[in-house]
């Protein structure tokens, strides 16, 4: 008879010692769920900062080539802009010949009669 108590006290400690594993057991593959979960998130979230990057880069290329595509346009106006500077600094000293010679050829006349 203490035979079959000690048994029966040794199959109850077997008994919590499996419940206490199952237990653990479900701890722990919740925990792993739970890591699993929080990869893949962690997955999404690295996706889409390199998608973000990605559209990003593209968003500053298609600037720097607005802006070199600008700087050629306002250099090629400076450049015409200058060109009519230098004509019209031509026109106006010509100009000034012009005038020049007429009031000489006033004055001549002016002389002459």
């Amino acid at each position: 008879e203490v035979e079959l108590e000690v048994k029966a006290s040794q199959i109850k400690e077997l008994e919590r010692a499996k419940e206490h594993e199952e237990q653990t057991r479900a701890e722990l593959l919740q925990q792993l769920y739970d890591l699993q979960s929080r990869f893949e998130s962690v997955q999404q979230h690295e996706q889409m900062s390199r998608q973000q990057l990605e559209s990003a880069n593209q968003a500053r290329k298609a600037l720097d080539e607005r802006l070199k595509t600008t700087t050629q346009t306002l250099l090629a106006r400076i450049e015409a802009f200058e060109a009519l500077k230098d004509k019209f600094a031509e026109s106006e000293t010509t100009r000034r010949k012009l005038r020049k010679i007429a009031r000489t050829q006033r004055e001549k006349l002016e002389t002459s009669h």
